[in-house]
């Protein structure tokens, strides 16, 4: 698939005069050129250049309309119980999705992933899971209501209101395979331009894979709600 160039990024005056910064500081102090912070930089590599990078990604996801390849019935979350600790079980989104639609109520589904420090044992792993909830929407935009979901808890939330937030959730559960399968594309700007390859996963192995919602795509799902 083809891309947009991010080349413009790096002749912004914001980061030509970073660079002239760094030059300067690696002039005067020989030992600040094994930062590797000043290292990346100077290379084209950006702080935060991930976001920017997954949301053109996104672009290209959304233009070919994959969502349509993914199969509501393959896609899983984790979630505990909270009378036994450290128990974890799968579900399937559909039903629980269905059972909102279902319902009618005029609110919008979220799916909470929280982080948790607590240690059940050294053998086992604690991955967030999710807590299912409905919220009321009030006089706030959708992306604020989000947002502040986002800023309140030690984690990340997917919030569903409407089908172009389900079809969003979809796009989101493709751009991760993306990245998985073009994995040192997110980590260099400067090389993010026109004539790169991506390679894209076929429509017939997204339609028979399992897709799991967990805190990483809610990550992407909030981050793309929220670029401007």
């Amino acid at each position: 698939s083809d891309v947009f160039d991010l080349g413009f990024v790096l002749q912004t005056p914001i980061y030509q005069n970073i660079l002239s910064d760094i030059h300067l500081v690696q002039k005067n102090y020989p030992d600040a050129s094994m930062q590797v912070d000043f290292s990346n930089i100077v290379s084209g590599s950006l702080p935060g250049e991930e976001v920017l990078i997954r949301r053109m990604l996104y672009n290209l996801v959304e233009r070919v309309e994959y969502y349509k390849y993914i199969d509501p019935s393959k896609v899983i979350y984790f979630t505990s119980d909270s009378d036994r600790a450290g128990s974890v079980y799968v579900k399937g989104f559909k039903p629980t999705y269905e059972k909102f639609l279902n319902s009618k109520n005029k609110t919008a589904l979220v799916f909470t992933f929280e982080n948790d420090d607590e240690i059940i044992d050294e053998d086992h792993l604690r991955r967030p899971v999710a807590s299912i909830s409905e919220v009321n929407l009030d006089e706030r935009h959708y992306k604020m209501h989000l947002k502040d979901i986002n800023d309140n808890i030690n984690g990340n939330a997917v919030m569903l209101h409407k089908t172009k937030h389900e079809r969003r959730l979809y796009e989101i559960l493709v751009l991760r395979r993306v990245l998985e399968m073009n994995p040192n594309i997110v980590h260099n700007i400067s090389q993010f331009n026109a004539g790169l390859e991506i390679v894209f996963p076929s429509p017939e192995v997204l339609k028979i894979d399992t897709h799991v919602l967990d805190n990483e795509i809610a990550q992407y799902f909030y981050e793309i709600n929220d670029y401007n």
